[in-house]
């Protein structure tokens, strides 16, 4: 379970080195790969960050994890707080839905209606949701959709989710599914076809296209991939990172599947010894003990 929430984090650090960048200048800039956090180049935007510092994916994520600590259990209302607290603090880095939701000033006292409302007006189906997903998969199912709906309302979002905690759930349980079993979960054809396209390849889901880079069910495909092909977490999450695109988002959420699949250990050691945040993996930690002794645990 650690290498679940753990490799949510590595892959959005690592993914930083390819974030925005087509396939194709992803490999030009790591010709041999990209394994460590000083290998990422230093352009004006990766400057923003320090070695092994996560983004915004992980930083919600660690919102929602202090907020199951502090509460002893999953407050919708807490975690909405928690998120709004932390774009107040003028966050790096955030994708359009989440500031459009979390900056109307009716979000704290609705935040699923401000939610929804949103959707209504956009349509939004971005990755923003999914890509904090990691902690919520240890809860009930439920709360993939309602921590979801917190600032993505969009179906397609709310699916993502259900699906990516699916995945994870049966990675922890040992029980490898086949892709129809996911695929039975939604009623949606459009999350059938990004469920298939990450069956079938990384190359299909065209993870550098500038206009779609950040949709949700892309974002999803990816974490087919890691669950059905991957050989190892290294490799797997190299290879996801190196299409370009939303990479440290498509890291995170990959990285989360990663590491639930081949586990803690098999993380690389320089890339868990160097995450910025030191106090990162201790408060993982800390996070499945509440969980477990709170008996919130939905495996």
């Amino acid at each position: 379970m650690l290498g679940c929430l753990v490799g949510q984090a590595v892959g959005d650090a690592l993914g930083l080195g390819a974030e925005f960048l087509s396939k194709e200048k992803a490999a030009s800039y790591y010709p041999n790969g990209l394994q460590d956090y000083s290998q990422i180049i230093q352009d004006g935007y990766r400057l923003n960050w320090e070695q092994g510092e996560y983004t915004d994916d992980t930083e919600m994520a660690v919102c929602i994890m202090q907020s199951v600590i502090e509460c002893g259990k999953p407050d919708v209302k807490n975690i909405a707080f928690k998120f709004w607290e932390w774009f107040k603090n003028q966050p790096r880095d955030y994708g359009r839905t989440t500031r459009k939701v979390l900056t109307n000033h009716n979000y704290l006292k609705d935040p699923f209606k401000v939610s929804e409302d949103y959707f209504n007006l956009s349509n939004s189906a971005a990755n923003g949701a999914l890509m904090r997903n990691a902690p919520v998969a240890f809860l009930p199912l439920s709360y993939a959709k309602d921590i979801c709906r917190l600032t993505h309302w969009n179906p397609l979002c709310v699916d993502s989710c259900i699906i990516h905690s699916l995945m994870i759930k049966s990675l922890i349980k040992r029980e490898y599914l086949p892709i129809e079993d996911f695929i039975d979960e939604t009623e949606n054809e459009e999350v059938k076809v990004y469920l298939r396209r990450g069956y079938h390849s990384l190359e299909s889901l065209e993870l550098d296209d500038r206009a779609t880079s950040g949709y949700t069910l892309k974002a999803l495909g990816t974490a087919v991939w890691a669950y059905y092909h991957a050989e190892d977490f290294k490799s797997g999450l190299e290879s996801i990172i190196l299409e370009g695109g939303d990479a440290d988002t498509n890291g995170a959420i990959a990285g989360a599947v990663l590491g639930a699949r081949f586990g803690y250990e098999a993380i690389p050691e320089n890339l868990k010894k160097n995450l910025f945040d030191e106090g990162y993996i201790s408060l993982c930690e800390e996070y499945l003990k509440c969980v477990k002794q709170n008996n919130l645990l939905s495996i």
